[in-house]
């Protein structure tokens, strides 16, 4: 699990192909091992589950 503060990087592909490499801030720990995260980068704000892409 990440800690707080630290940084994610969410990589992958999104619906219409396009490569996403964005780096995101850990803000809050949730249950299920998830995390609320959010880049600075325009809207793109995540949940995403430890160790999946």
């Amino acid at each position: 699990m990440h800690n707080i503060y630290n940084a994610l990087v969410v990589k992958g592909r999104d619906t219409t192909g396009q490569q996403i490499n964005v780096t995101c801030e850990v803000q809050q720990l949730l249950k299920n091992n998830r995390v609320k995260s959010c880049s600075y980068e325009r809207y793109r704000c995540s949940n995403k589950r430890n160790g999946s892409d």
